[in-house]
């Protein structure tokens, strides 16, 4: 039986029990999207580090004729093995280049997925988002990436926020 003092409890007591689970359905949504976008980055840039690191041995012995050799085979249709704009980039010790060239690949099967994969992660410009910041010290590759992950809700005002990852990579000599 109800009485008139307890009428309206229960619509009090949903709309008080349903504002903190929506909000806290906001923000586990927001980690999620936070840790699937650092993790995708982390693992490219790991895959880019180690793919750069052994390839670094390869560009430091490729020889002015196997540079001629390649050119020739492109020029004749013929797919050799090397990328040339990855290569030239990393002799002329454009780093932050050749880093962001090879994390579209190596992040993913190819350059419109890795974009793709990105976006839906909550990076706007896919790897136009990420600032790569590469630097040969010592014998070891320095890889920075900063990004901002776009959250699928405002919360609180907040409605990204800035990541920053880094990985180190002996290179082989």
């Amino acid at each position: 039986m109800i009485n008139k003092t307890s009428k309206g409890y229960l619509t009090v007591e949903a709309t008080i029990s349903l504002t903190v689970f929506w909000f806290m359905m906001m923000f586990i949504m927001n980690m999620g999207q936070i840790y699937r976008a650092q993790n995708y980055v982390a693992h490219g840039l790991l895959q880019t580090g180690k793919a750069l690191s052994f390839a670094s041995f390869d560009y430091n012995h490729y020889s002015v004729s196997e540079s001629v050799v390649d050119t020739v085979g492109r020029m004749l249709g013929f797919n050799i093995g090397h990328d040339l704009e990855l290569y030239n980039n990393w002799r002329n010790a454009r780093y932050d280049k050749a880093v962001e060239k090879a994390f579209a690949s190596c992040a993913d099967v190819d350059y419109g997925k890795t974009n793709e994969t990105l976006k839906r992660y909550g990076m706007k410009d896919g790897i136009g988002s990420i600032k790569f910041t590469a630097k040969v010290d010592s014998g070891d590759l320095d890889i920075k990436a900063e990004y901002r992950v776009e959250l699928p809700f405002a919360f609180f005002g907040f409605d990204h926020i800035n990541m920053h990852q880094e990985v180190k990579c002996g290179l082989w000599k």
